[in-house]
């Protein structure tokens, strides 16, 4: 009877100590490049920045900027920690002709694996 006595307290001290769960996937927010404008870049390189938050902590991120024939621009991840991350970073492009149309894709986990992914279009000229 002790024992079950003792069991018993022992896992409602381990249920109410229990730390609440993280359900709440991490937020972006793309500072640069915008969608609505088509920087002339140039011998120039484009700023990517863009802001990272959770409301625990942030585990690791990826970018990668391609256009639609799959063609990869540039690539990054990092492993992070903390609430908040700031990304800024600059891109350099070789020859091409015309506008080129490009997608920027994020994707962020946090510690508990939530996870969020997002997309932005831009435009480049040269």
């Amino acid at each position: 009877m002790i024992r079950f006595v003792l069991a018993f307290l022992v896992l409602g001290l381990l249920i109410s100590c229990g730390k609440d769960e993280d359900k709440e996937n991490p937020k972006v927010e793309i500072i640069s490049p915008t969608g609505l404008d088509t920087p002339a870049v140039g011998i120039d390189s484009l700023l990517l920045n863009f802001k990272l938050t959770d409301n625990t902590n942030l585990s690791q991120y990826s970018y990668v900027v391609k256009d639609s024939f799959e063609v990869k621009y540039d690539v990054g991840s990092r492993f992070i920690d903390g609430p908040k991350y700031e990304h800024r970073s600059y891109m350099k492009f070789g020859g091409f002709g015309g506008v080129q149309k490009l997608w920027l894709y994020i994707t962020v986990y946090d510690r508990t694996y939530n996870k969020t992914v997002v997309s932005k279009i831009f435009h480049i000229q040269p």
